[in-house]
């Protein structure tokens, strides 16, 4: 036994035995299993961090204007006595009224857990706090789902690791609290739950017509089950198969066995999405946002590339042509006839969903979220440890010549993790999800990484590293978020709390909307029930250059004619130097001719006729309170005179003006 001892020593010594291989019986399997549930449970007790927020309103108080949008969902689901949320809500996007721009499993969801809370059709309100432990829920399941992945690669430590990474990086945790009920945290599901199908997929070598066709269902379904709950996880699927691309490009014998199920796949899924979506709606050709023939032509355009590809490892391998090409071959043909066969506003409408890579597009850009990932040293910080610990680990890997186990273990996700911190790097929205796979990527690398002491404790210290630097993000957050149960509403809250005072209360079908800012659109309708032109969709919506121009609409006489056109009664505005540059960019406008010219608001205007900016809509309103300036016509001083101040935000102490005021254009002669 000693001489044993001996050679296992030496061995692992010269790098030839993993170091983390467990004798038979040993307790380290069940210890690393406790691990995993306590990091479950801690993620789990941070996300419930927003409880007193949510929790000081009956009914719950859901601070995210986009959760508000949710919520609203949630509650016309049970009123209606629906499975799923109604698919046109007339308060959105007045007066045109809004088409949902989400798929409705989501909300579905989140109703089904609200009528588990108590939720009637009475009292929709009654079981929301069921409905914001969603997120939560799913915050817990994510963190199990990577420790069960990494763990089916063969590290029981490496699992502890990547729950423990993942449960420790704000950037995650916060997108899953109580109350986030957004699509955010069932985005991130659907990226983990998609990866396990996929490497479910990549296990299943031996070629058979029955397995190949249940396999290529298989992910056709689980696409198009995904696109009900989120349209975005479109990207998911394309990066996963970029993923399996790259892994089977590593195995010269697998000839595009995988891809050819994939594209087969898609190709099923493109052919049964036009007949899904249109069971609700017609959709727009045109519309790269909502289900339709967009997607049915990304669907059919993956088909193609997957089935190419697929044939050219077929080729590599010297396999063409035979069965297990079939698929490939089939998703080829299918693909093609789909994309053939689109409407050719499906092509433009594609071009344009091409502004979300990169925000492009001049609303997109104008949002915090759509921002480069570097603009933000907080933002930087919250995807500490484990993004930083994946890209580690995915270094050293690719760095050490001594690789003991399979490449295949972490090459998926490995291939996830580069093309995220790409998309992250360019979109903070995607941080989350690329933390998650850089929890996993370490996870999986741990069983590689054991087997050499330095590397092990490089990662180790990365991982510490990354721990201090993000050390006072996560608290100041919690107290950051104690502090808006404690603390002064904010502004948007505030316009919508007056907004529900001041004015009429509207039926069921609105007669007058309110104008505001677009972001402030899911807020006042969230929280006063009253109708909006704008909210945070944007140009999602049909119409919004047209309402967004109002604000700044340099003659006051068509800025009345064209709310009174759009049935506009009430516009609320805020602090010019918000409001006016956003449009701007939104809008595509100059920036140069909007150019903030001091002083603002001291009664006269820089040149004769004002500037460009002083001329606005909302300058006018703001800052003037209405009052004309001296170069006005006699039709603009009239047309100013219709709009009566209702309601002012008290000032700040030492502020020259409120945080935002609300007028009411009466009715002309009035």
């Amino acid at each position: 036994m000693p001489a044993q001892n001996a050679r296992r020593a030496a061995r692992l010594l010269a790098g030839k035995e993993p170091a983390s291989r467990e004798a038979p019986g040993s307790s380290a399997p069940l210890r690393y299993r406790l691990l995993i549930a306590a990091a479950v449970v801690f993620a789990v007790f941070l996300g419930f961090h927003r409880w007193p927020v949510v929790t000081s309103e009956p009914g719950g108080s859901f601070t995210d204007p986009d959760a508000l949008f949710h919520v609203r969902r949630v509650v016309r689901t049970i009123e209606s006595r629906t499975l799923l949320p109604p698919v046109f809500d007339a308060f959105e996007n007045f007066p045109e009224g809004g088409r949902a721009v989400w798929p409705p499993l989501h909300d579905a969801v989140l109703a089904v857990a609200a009528r588990l809370g108590g939720s009637t059709p009475s009292e929709p309100r009654k079981g929301l706090l069921f409905t914001a432990a969603v997120p939560v829920a799913e915050l817990a399941a994510i963190v199990a789902l990577v420790a069960l992945l990494v763990g089916k690669a063969g590290s029981e430590s490496g699992a502890a690791l990547a729950a423990w990474l993942a449960a420790l990086t704000p950037a995650f945790v916060r997108r899953c609290s109580f109350g986030e009920v957004d699509h955010n945290a069932t985005e991130i599901l659907g990226w983990v739950l998609l990866l396990l199908l996929a490497i479910g997929l990549s296990r299943r070598k031996t070629p058979a017509w029955r397995t190949d066709l249940l396999l290529a269902a298989s992910w056709g379904g689980a696409v198009l089950l995904a696109l009900g709950f989120q349209a975005g996880l479109i990207l998911a699927a394309g990066v996963l198969s970029a993923g399996v691309a790259v892994l089977e490009f590593s195995d010269r014998e697998s000839g595009g066995l995988l891809l050819s199920r994939l594209s087969f796949g898609y190709a099923l899924a493109a052919v049964s999405l036009p007949f899904l979506a249109a069971l609700r709606v017609q959709p727009d050709p045109a519309d790269p946002w909502r289900l339709g023939p967009v997607y049915s032509l990304i669907l059919a355009l993956a088909a193609g590339a997957s089935g190419l590809v697929s044939a050219v490892f077929g080729l590599r391998a010297g396999v063409l042509g035979r069965a297990r090409h079939a698929l490939a071959g089939l998703g080829i043909l299918t693909g093609a006839a789909c994309a053939a066969l689109s409407p050719s506003g499906a092509w433009t409408g594609l071009l344009r969903g091409l502004g979300f890579v990169g925000s492009r597009d001049p609303w997109l850009s104008t949002i915090d979220e759509f921002q480069p990932l570097v603009f933000s040293r907080l933002s930087l910080f919250a995807t500490a440890p484990a993004l930083p610990a994946g890209l580690a680990a995915l270094t050293l890997i690719l760095a050490w010549k001594q690789r003991r186990s399979s490449i295949r273990a972490w090459l998926v996700p490995a291939t996830v993790l580069i093309l995220l911190a790409v998309l992250a790097i360019a979109q903070k929205r995607f941080v989350p999800v690329a933390a998650v796979f850089g929890a996993l990527t370490a996870g999986v690398a741990w069983k590689d990484l054991a087997l050499e002491t330095v590397r092990r404790r490089a990662l180790l210290g990365v991982a510490g590293v990354c721990l201090l630097t993000t050390a006072d993000y996560t608290p100041s957050y919690v107290l950051g978020t104690l502090g808006q149960a404690l603390g002064g509403e904010t502004t948007p809250r505030a316009v919508a709390r007056a907004i529900a005072e001041v004015t009429p209360l509207q039926p069921a079908e609105p007669s007058w909307g309110i104008l505001a800012p677009w972001d402030f659109g899911h807020v006042i309708l969230g929280r006063s029930g009253r109708a909006v032109a704008l909210n945070n969709f944007g140009n999602w919506h049909p119409g919004f250059a047209r309402k967004a121009r109002i604000l700044l609409e340099g003659s006051p006489v068509r800025a009345v004619a064209e709310m009174e056109a759009l049935r506009l009664r009430y516009i609320a505005v805020t602090w010019p130097g918000n409001v006016v540059p956003s449009a701007v960019t939104s809008l595509g406008l100059s920036e140069a001719a909007f150019e903030p010219v001091p002083p603002i608001g001291d009664g006269l205007p820089v040149s004769g006729t004002g500037s460009a900016l002083e001329r606005t809509l909302t300058v006018r309103l703001f800052v003037r309170d209405g009052r004309p300036y001296e170069f006005d016509s006699p039709a603009d001083r009239a047309a100013l005179l219709r709009f009566r101040k209702v309601w002012q935000m008290p000032p700040a102490p030492d502020a020259p003006f409120p945080d935002a005021k609300l007028f009411e254009l009466m009715p002309a002669g009035g």
